[in-house]
């Protein structure tokens, strides 16, 4: 897993997943190449105020929020597709200060009412023109362009035993984990984690010894949903996008992630993961 940072990292998916090619090849980028402000046209994000009767939705090709003044400039724009991007965000605890690892306080964010709209651009030519229209409107808290975020390519990273990589993981140290290793196990049976991501290199030599096996359909008849869970052959995991049980990673971000949260220890590869 060379060169591999020990980062906590927050994936951030697009919404529209057919305009990423299935090979993932657009999707891990030098940042220096890429305009930091790049984002989609016809798109904005829209926050709506949490004290706001408004709530948007989409029914029939029609966009409506209960708000006559909004819905006017939704109409304006030819707002016809709509997504609320925190669904089940609930009830947080929204304004409550909370420590981050650093020491400094931070406010939890309302996440509630934060929408994906697709404007029509024969309508509306730029972004900064919706963003400014609907910014007017008092129910909403503010809009901004939906901005391409991308996964970093190579940074630099803690090890404890002869992982050739580990003296770099100063994230293990920060987040005290090594503390954890050679207290008992609180349980025998070993956790499954799943890795939401690019997918992973199953055959990678710091991952392979801890790859998840679905026993059921491992042992059982070939091209068979043997274990009733709707995928067929699901031995180590699925693929979501391609619909297939062939777990890959023409990316590499998965499996970066897989061997933070997994890789194995002292076995002279790699890196240590938090849970080796």
């Amino acid at each position: 897993m060379k060169g591999l940072p020990f980062l906590l990292l927050m994936a951030i998916a697009s919404t529209n997943v057919l305009a990423q090619s299935n090979d993932n090849q657009d999707a891990v980028v030098k940042i220096e190449q890429h305009n930091h402000n790049s984002f989609r046209e016809g798109e904005i994000i829209v926050k709506i105020n949490a004290r706001s009767s408004a709530r948007v939705s989409a029914r029939g090709g029609a966009v409506s929020s209960g708000v006559n003044a909004l819905d006017a400039v939704l109409n304006e724009l030819g707002v016809t597709e709509c997504e609320e991007l925190m669904p089940l965000s609930g009830s947080l605890n929204t304004g409550k200060r909370v420590k981050m690892i650093n020491g400094r306080d931070m406010t939890v964010a309302d996440t509630k009412k934060v929408y994906l709209m697709k404007f029509d651009t024969e309508k509306i030519q730029s972004v900064q023109q919706a963003i400014d229209k609907v910014s007017a409107i008092d129910d909403v808290e503010f809009a901004e362009p939906n901005y391409l975020v991308y996964a970093l390519d190579e940074p630099t990273v803690s090890s404890i035993w002869d992982d050739p990589l580990g003296v770099n993981q100063w994230g293990l140290e920060a987040l005290k984990i090594p503390h954890m290793y050679g207290k008992p196990n609180v349980v025998v049976k070993r956790p499954v984690i799943a890795i939401l991501d690019t997918g992973i290199d199953i055959t990678h030599p710091d991952l392979e010894d801890n790859i998840w096996t679905n026993q059921v359909e491992a042992n059982g008849a070939s091209k068979a949903d043997d274990d009733d869970n709707g995928f067929v052959d699901d031995i180590h995991g699925w693929d979501f996008v391609n619909q297939t049980a062939r777990i890959r990673d023409n990316n590499g971000h998965g499996t970066h992630c897989a061997g933070i949260a997994a890789a194995v220890a002292n076995n002279g590869k790699g890196i240590i993961g938090a849970n080796y």
